[in-house]
């Protein structure tokens, strides 16, 4: 068993929610037509491209890779694959973690049945959810390994929560956060 974090083998990927916009008035597209998903699922190749809970909104999952600078050409290559799908159709991927202007009433679930039943069960605290996120998976060997790599990363928490603070701004107002995106999640 390795003694040492770097010794630890492990994989990672990125998820990545993205809202898709107007590139004229930057505003959220409540219904964007089914034939950009359709266009990414048919160039995604190793990657995935789905819908997301919020119809406005599109997720895009890298392959599983084993290092940073595979995973780094993995995120550009599922951007563009996001990009050039929307832009045939006169659309915009954003990534943001709440839109700054967007009104979450103006929104609705994507109609899967997965996100009906998320949406029935959690009612009112899904229907504000109208946040973007990046998410970053790590795959590691044993549990462990994995207690040993989340108890050294714990130290780093505030930082990381600090890099993350890009939300100021909600529904047209500025919100008094440096990141309401935790107030929307959390609250």
């Amino acid at each position: 068993m390795p003694n040492r974090t770097e010794d630890i083998p492990i994989t990672l990927g990125i998820e990545e929610e993205l809202f898709l916009v107007d590139p004229h008035t930057y505003d959220i597209l409540t219904d964007p037509s089914s034939e950009i998903f359709e266009e990414c699922k048919r160039t995604a190749g190793p990657h995935k491209v789905v819908r997301e809970f919020m119809r406005s909104q599109i997720e895009t999952n890298t392959k599983v890779c084993s290092s940073i600078s595979e995973l780094r050409e993995a995120v550009y290559e599922a951007r563009e694959i996001v990009i050039n799908a929307t832009r045939k159709f006169d659309v915009a991927p954003v990534a943001v973690s709440i839109h700054p202007f967007a009104s979450w009433r103006n929104q609705a679930p994507t109609p899967l049945e997965r996100y009906e039943r998320f949406a029935m069960t959690f009612q009112d605290g899904v229907r504000r959810f109208l946040v973007g996120g990046m998410h970053i998976h790590a795959g590691f060997g044993n549990a462990d390994s994995r207690i040993r790599v989340m108890t050294a990363i714990r130290r780093f928490l505030p930082l990381l929560h600090a890099l993350s603070t890009s939300s100021p701004f909600s529904e047209g107002r500025e919100t008094g956060f440096k990141s309401y995106r935790l107030s929307v999640v959390g609250g």
